[in-house]
């Protein structure tokens, strides 16, 4: 992860906001800093709702759609299964408008509502519009299962996500080393 500039075809590009963004939500989960990762998400929601944030709308959406997938994955990093299955059906009922909504073609021999299940909005003969935790539904059945078994009593430790205390220090360090380059790298280009 020293060069950063293997990103981006022009070193002199600027990052967008939500380039940027993505990036420094990378480094909470190569450092392991899931509970530091959400406080930046609630910090970076703060400030798109910031009536002086200069974010076009549209990116803004984008940006805070990325959230939402962050925050969601920062739940299931930091092993809090419940609280991860109830923020999925959050997104699924309170996120059903762009940019949440993905649109697929249609596969003639393919029935829609097989495939995509309660994720599949509406189609016409060519197009598809469904909801993107489509693409997440096989980590919510599987963190559904942990957490049944959590509830039944059985053993779960080798479920769960590796937690940055599971690093040594020498790993850690060399870790944040390599983020405060992609910082840098950050800094230059925004």
């Amino acid at each position: 992860m020293d060069n950063f500039d293997t990103f981006f075809t022009n070193e002199s590009e600027k990052l967008s906001p939500s380039q940027a963004m993505r990036m420094l939500m990378s480094s909470f989960h190569y450092t392991r800093e899931f509970e530091a990762g959400l406080t930046f998400v609630n910090t970076c929601r703060d400030l798109l709702n910031k009536p002086t944030t200069n974010i076009p709308f549209e990116e803004a959406q984008y940006i805070e759609r990325d959230l939402t997938f962050m925050e969601l994955s920062f739940y299931d990093y930091l092993n809090q299964w419940q609280q991860y299955l109830n923020f999925f059906e959050y997104i699924f009922f309170e996120k059903r408008s762009k940019p949440y909504i993905a649109t697929y073609y249609r596969d003639p021999n393919q029935n829609p509502e097989e495939r995509f299940g309660r994720y599949l909005f509406s189609y016409n003969c060519n197009k598809l519009q469904v909801h993107e935790l489509y693409l997440c539904e096989r980590q919510r059945a599987a963190t559904e299962r942990k957490l049944a078994k959590q509830k039944l009593g059985k053993n779960i430790e080798y479920l769960k996500r590796h937690q940055k205390e599971q690093l040594s220090n020498e790993e850690y360090v060399r870790r944040v080393k390599e983020m405060e380059h992609l910082f840098e790298y950050i800094k230059k280009h925004l």
